[in-house]
């Protein structure tokens, strides 16, 4: 499953949206590690002030897979 932890297309300066805290929940209830990710470029090709897509190349970025350990008080 993807989810993009920001809900929505960030704006064409680049800048990152608030980060949706219900991704780390969904881990730690669903007890599942998480492999962020970042798609770089994506800002030029269809932002959020941007009607319709435009052609372009992106990257697809990969960092270290992390588990969200549990709260002590629920282990």
């Amino acid at each position: 499953m993807i989810i993009f932890s920001e809900g929505e297309r960030e704006f064409s300066d680049g800048k990152f949206l608030r980060f949706k805290p219900i991704v780390v929940r969904l881990a730690l209830e669903s007890e599942i590690p998480i492999l962020p990710g970042i798609i770089r470029g994506a800002n030029k090709i269809w932002a959020q002030n941007i009607k319709f897509p435009h052609f372009g190349k992106v990257q697809i970025i990969y960092h270290p897979l992390f588990e969200v350990p549990k709260p002590e008080n629920e282990q």
